[in-house]
């Protein structure tokens, strides 16, 4: 597999982003994909002085950072499309700002499309919602 495309968006949440990129930072991942870029899609206004540390932190792991401010059409669905529209990686993960990843999640990424290349997406858990009563009912029926 070629490279992969990790698209988050945002909205004036340095806080949760800044943790949701550690977790990216701390991830085992180099030696899967040609190359790994994150691309930044943002609602909001974050700062220079944000920006240029995260992309000194992400360059520093060999991971290409783009920073990319919408102006019109807001919201969690253009952002998305705008992040499809910018992606060079064969494979686009959107993670939501708020999210901390797994040391091992993009090693299982990689040997997920490796072992089903047939497959369109697949998608994570949220450890906290998979406690609840209606959870498990979901997962039943589907």
């Amino acid at each position: 597999m070629n490279g992969l495309s990790i698209v988050i968006c945002t909205r004036n949440r340095p806080i949760e982003l800044d943790r949701c990129i550690s977790s990216i930072i701390d991830a085992e991942h180099l030696q899967v994909y040609q190359y790994i870029e994150l691309l930044i899609i943002d609602d909001g206004s974050l700062s220079p002085k944000f920006l240029e540390r995260i992309e000194r932190s992400l360059v520093n792991q060999g991971i290409k950072f783009r920073y990319i401010q919408k102006s019109e059409n807001h919201g969690l669905f253009y952002s998305r499309i705008v992040g499809i529209k910018n992606s060079l990686g064969e494979i686009v993960l959107f993670l939501d700002d708020d999210v901390e990843i797994d040391r091992d999640y993009i090693i299982r990424l990689h040997e997920i499309y490796n072992k089903h290349p047939e497959i369109g997406g697949s998608g994570g858990i949220d450890i906290i919602l998979k406690t609840t009563w209606y959870y498990r009912i979901y997962n039943c029926i589907f």
